[in-house]
């Protein structure tokens, strides 16, 4: 049997849970796929992706976070203060 510690995005490390990169399918988070040897549908896979999907950074494959590096929780967060 493999163990996947990441299995629950709940439970995943810290960093894996916070968005530090360039907007999504911006031309710089492109640049960063590229230097990372990664095709977009791998990166889809991550838990990075997956958090911030969850918490609304992304919504329908699109970028929908104002700031680039902000965290999914603080964005989150920011979205429940607001109502």
């Amino acid at each position: 049997m493999i163990l996947n510690i990441d299995a629950n995005i709940e439970n995943a490390d810290w960093p894996k849970r916070t968005w530090n990169l360039p907007a999504y399918k911006s031309e710089e988070f492109y640049i960063e796929l590229v230097l990372e040897h990664m095709t977009l549908a791998q990166f889809r896979k991550l838990p990075v992706y997956k958090f911030a999907v969850k918490n609304g950074l992304i919504k329908d494959d699109e970028w929908t976070g104002k700031e680039k590096g902000v965290s999914a929780l603080d964005y989150r967060n920011k979205k429940k203060s607001k109502k």
